[in-house]
């Protein structure tokens, strides 16, 4: 019985770190890069739209090359774009990092 639990919690939670770095994460990132004025709800909802294109084209790409998609393969390919976003947002404005200083 808790071992059960236990697997559910887990598949929960990979399910909602998914859906937030797959789903949201990337699309949100390209919208603070690109796209200056616009309302919370407007990014939060071209964002998700955003990821939605961006992971699919990259994961085709990714197929194209060769590369098998697994499990682990998609966690580096999604965590390395999610890196990658950061990294060039903030080069880009280093303003918006004030609070690592």
């Amino acid at each position: 019985m808790v071992i059960s639990f236990n697997i559910m919690v887990i598949g929960l939670l990979s399910i909602i770190f998914g859906v937030f770095f797959i789903l949201f994460l990337p699309g949100f990132l390209l919208s603070l890069i690109f796209i200056k004025k616009i309302d919370n709800i407007e990014r939060i909802t071209l964002s998700i739209g955003l990821s939605i294109a961006l992971m699919s084209l990259v994961f085709f790409y990714i197929y194209k090359i060769g590369i098998n998609i697994r499990p682990l393969s998609s966690f580096i390919i999604v965590f390395s774009v999610n890196i990658m976003l950061l990294l060039w947002l903030y080069s880009k404005d280093k303003d918006k990092f004030k609070f690592l200083k």
